[in-house]
């Protein structure tokens, strides 16, 4: 069995299996926060930014950090982003309807 540790080395790496080993067991946790959050429908897009984020910036999770945390602070940033360009797209009498934007 591979150890936190060793998935995180090999993620930093850029093994993108190792990556999805990292991931699969906190995917229920990130969709929850982000529920939580209040994404409603955007959930599963807000998750799925964040996994693409961490999956570019895997590098920079330190030697010893733990994964979970690490993720859903990304879920959480980005679902905060989320709700800062709906209320300025509301204020302008528009949508932000698009995950995409949230993850740029």
């Amino acid at each position: 069995m591979t150890t936190e540790l060793e998935l995180i080395r090999s993620a930093r790496a850029g093994c993108a299996r190792a990556f999805g080993e990292l991931v699969l067991p906190h995917h229920a946790a990130a969709c929850l926060l982000a529920e939580a959050m209040g994404a409603g429908e955007d959930t599963e897009d807000v998750v799925r930014a964040a996994v693409l984020h961490a999956l570019r910036r895997a590098h920079t999770l330190r030697a010893g950090a733990r994964f979970r945390p690490w993720l859903l602070a990304i879920v959480a940033d980005l679902t905060r982003t989320l709700h800062r360009r709906h209320q300025r797209a509301a204020a302008a009498g528009g949508s932000a309807s698009s995950v995409e934007r949230v993850a740029t």
